[in-house]
């Protein structure tokens, strides 16, 4: 009998922790949005087209610079020298208008890999994401 009992209560004890280990926990973080920069390859030759894509995959619209007219993003260009990021040159526009790219969608911008010399870059550009300003960065490309 006393056996009985002793098994009866490790079997319980085991139960209580078996259930209590598989317990999910609520997750409370909100996940950040995702918004994407980046081209449309690594390595490019003078002759090419950068094609670069800004991609919102969150919930909620976000919004770039572009010039007036509408023709181009607001963007900066950095080259890395030395280990750190360097400004190399920028489409930065006197005047710009903030567009907004709705949730779960793109737009597409392009640049001459000529205006380039050999080396790393990146293309930096301010979005507002849920009302902030937020410097985005794309990818690392190389120019042969």
């Amino acid at each position: 009998m006393k056996t009985t009992l002793k098994s009866i209560g490790f079997l319980v004890l085991l139960t209580i922790i078996v259930v209590g280990a598989c317990k999910k926990e609520e997750n409370t973080v909100t996940p950040a949005p995702i918004i994407n920069l980046f081209t449309d390859n690594s390595t490019y030759i003078p002759l090419d087209d950068i094609v670069f894509t800004i991609q919102n995959e969150s919930q909620n619209s976000i919004k770039y610079a572009s010039c007036e007219n509408g023709s181009s993003f607001d963007f900066e260009i950095e080259k890395r020298e030395g280990g750190e990021w360097v400004s190399y040159g920028s489409n930065i526009c006197p005047d710009f208008s903030w567009i907004e790219i709705p949730a779960n969608s793109f737009q597409v911008d392009s640049l001459s890999a000529d205006m380039l010399d050999k080396g790393d870059y990146r293309i930096k550009m301010q979005l507002i994401i849920e009302s902030n300003n937020t410097l985005q960065y794309s990818n690392i490309f190389n120019i042969k």
